[in-house]
């Protein structure tokens, strides 16, 4: 698994609570320095093999968020009954546990807890200081204040869209806040 870590300038944070919408989903979203985005575009086309990838943007900020999960009181209709139904099988296979350990830590699911650390007064080596973040940054309270400077570690997968469009998915692993605005 590898983790890549971006600086942003944070536009939008829903990470504590998520926004009301038909969908349950935390995330941060940021704008990232000029030269940090072509880094990022080049980076990420030559890993995945693709020359073009779409992305999650708004007004120049890229969103990096947890798995999406329906609401429970959603009013869409359940589904055709039978075949496609919401209700297991008796008849159940085995799934392989180590599937499930190695996929599982890098997916932030939707109730999972995204650890927002507090960079104000920590002097960060990321060589070092990347490997402990949870035991050398303090809790950040509350949500990322919009024009904050952030630090965002995420997982990231390629999707196919309409028509066949590569899109790329950014799962947010953790946050550290380096600097807030006055």
């Amino acid at each position: 698994m590898a983790i890549c870590v971006s600086c942003i300038y944070t536009t939008a944070s829903f990470l504590s609570n998520a926004p009301e919408r038909s969908i349950i989903q935390h995330y941060i979203a940021g704008i990232f320095h000029s030269q940090e985005w072509e880094r990022f575009c080049s980076f990420l086309t030559m890993v995945f093999g693709k020359s073009e990838l779409h992305a999650q943007l708004a007004a120049d900020a890229l969103s990096f968020s947890t798995k999406a999960a329906p609401k429970k009181n959603n009013s869409r209709s359940p589904g055709p009954k039978g075949m496609f139904n919401q209700y297991s099988s008796p008849s159940k296979t085995e799934v392989n546990q180590s599937i499930e350990f190695i996929l599982f830590p890098i997916l932030k699911l939707t109730d999972d807890t995204v650890p927002v650390y507090d960079g104000h007064k920590v002097d960060f080596d990321p060589s070092t200081h990347l490997q402990r973040i949870h035991e050398l940054f303090p809790d950040f309270e509350g949500e990322v204040p919009q024009g904050s400077f952030s630090v965002v570690g995420y997982t990231t997968s390629v999707y196919s869209g309409k028509e066949n469009q590569s899109h790329i998915s950014c799962n947010v692993q953790w946050v550290i806040v380096l600097g807030t605005p006055q």
